[in-house]
């Protein structure tokens, strides 16, 4: 029997009509499901479904994602973001706009480091927007996410915890270096969005013991996801909105996939964005999955939205003369 089980966090099943009008074959999978209310965030659904407090370790799995070796030590995770200040207030507008290039992210580590010394810390690059610092002992601290914090005031955002005044000069001393940098200067030379700040965030040391998976495959280009694989040194397949992607990769068991991508579009309200990912996902996605269900190749789907949950079993969507026979 294949069981998948589907998460695509930010989607929102409100509107029947506009789903009826726009996604008819979404519409007919969760007119044939049955529907459970689900209260969990994404953190805790990811926790409930892998088994594992992985948010709890969010910070040496992502590093884990890109090849680094997080299996010892604590870790933090380190984003270069926008932050838009007026009289009162500083919001943090993230990362996501800026196209910070390989070069630039290298260029700004290097610089960080020869700082960092006096501290005995060292920043480690994984990706343009994602960097790490590799720590002997607990920060000391408790941090939010940065899409927690988006258009949202920094001050409420900032470390809390026994070594909060450390971590938030840091960031301080940290964000006036920026300015000074050459980098700086260009990007405002030419009118491209600055990258003047710094986020601390997924604090976390891995245990000893490695959980087993429950999953026969996982699906996700989500970071969290990736490391948790490479942890358990099990294959992670990219993720797509095409159900022919999968298709191969399909056999009896159960399979979990992640999608993350209308949720980053949620986050930064692209809704462009949203309307070419849900025509994506109705066409390549829901519609072959609703074929798999009727001729019985998929026995069931978990489909995970926002904070519904809908359970989709293939006796559902059998003709009506064969569901009686």
């Amino acid at each position: 029997m294949i069981e998948i089980t589907l998460v695509i966090p930010g989607l929102r099943l409100l509107d029947s009509n506009q789903i009826k009008r726009d996604m008819p074959s979404l519409h007919r999978l969760i007119s044939r499901g049955t529907r459970v209310d689900s209260q969990a965030n994404e953190q805790q659904l990811l926790d409930h479904l892998l088994q594992c407090p992985v948010t709890e370790y969010q910070a040496p799995l992502c590093a884990l994602s890109h090849g680094l070796a997080a299996t010892e030590g604590w870790w933090l995770q380190v984003e270069p973001i926008e932050i838009q200040a007026d009289q009162n207030s500083a919001y943090v507008l993230g990362n996501r706009h800026l196209a910070i290039t390989q070069a630039e992210a290298q260029a700004l580590v290097t610089s960080f480091n020869t700082f960092l010394q006096q501290d005995q810390l060292e920043l480690i690059l994984g990706n343009e927007t994602q960097w790490y610092l590799r720590l002997s002992e607990p920060p000391g601290i408790k941090t939010h996410s940065l899409s927690a914090a988006l258009a949202k005031n920094l001050y409420d955002y900032l470390p809390t915890g026994e070594r909060q005044e450390y971590w938030r000069r840091l960031l301080t001393e940290l964000q006036m270096l920026l300015y000074q940098m050459p980098l700086y200067q260009q990007r405002h030379s030419v009118g491209q969005s600055l990258i003047n700040g710094l986020w601390f965030s997924g604090e976390g040391q891995l245990p000893k013991v490695v959980p087993k998976s429950c999953w026969s495959t996982l699906c996700s280009n989500a970071p969290l996801l990736q490391g948790y694989a490479a942890w358990l040194k099990q294959l992670v397949i990219p993720a797509t909105s095409s159900f022919e992607n999968y298709a191969h990769s399909l056999f009896p068991g159960c399979h979990l996939w992640l999608l993350e991508d209308f949720m980053r579009a949620e986050v930064y309200c692209d809704e462009a964005e949203k309307k070419h990912l849900l025509k994506q996902l109705e066409d390549n996605l829901f519609t072959p999955l609703l074929t798999a269900l009727k001729h019985n190749q998929v026995a069931k789907v978990n489909l995970y939205c926002a904070t519904d949950q809908w359970i989709l079993n293939s006796s559902r969507f059998k003709p009506w003369w064969r569901r009686v026979m």
